[in-house]
C-alpha cells in the first residue's frame, strides 16, 4: 500500500469509530509509519486511534495525540442511591423529576 493508501485507510476506521472523531485527529504517512495528532475525549479514544491505525495498514504508529478529559469524570457523574433510601423515595440529594 502507499503512504496516501494508509492515510485513507486509516481515516476510514477513524469514521467509523465510535471513540474516534475523525475531525479531530490528522494522520501524516511517511513510509508506512503514521503519526497521529490532535485529541480525543478519552484513554479508549487513545488507544482506539491506535488501533485504527493499524488495521489501516501503517507498520509502526507514533501517537501524539492528547486526551482532553480523563475517563474519571463519567463515574463521578453516576448517582448512586445509598443502601438506606427507602424503596420508591428518590435518595437524598437527587432531583425527584415527578415535581418538576
Amino acid at each position: 500500500m502507499t503512504d496516501e493508501q494508509i492515510k485513507t485507510s486509516i481515516k476510514g476506521g477513524f469514521f467509523w469509530s465510535p471513540f474516534v472523531d475523525s475531525g479531530d485527529i490528522k494522520v501524516s504517512v511517511n513510509g508506512g509509519v503514521a503519526t497521529l495528532t490532535g485529541t480525543v475525549g478519552t484513554r479508549i479514544g487513545w488507544n482506539e486511534a491506535s488501533r485504527d491505525a493499524y488495521n489501516g495498514g501503517a507498520t509502526k504508529v507514533v501517537n501524539q495525540v492528547k486526551i482532553t478529559h480523563s475517563a474519571w469524570w463519567w463515574w463521578c457523574s453516576i448517582p448512586l442511591r445509598p443502601a438506606f433510601a427507602a424503596p420508591g423515595r428518590p435518595s437524598p440529594g437527587t432531583a425527584d423529576l415527578r415535581r418538576l
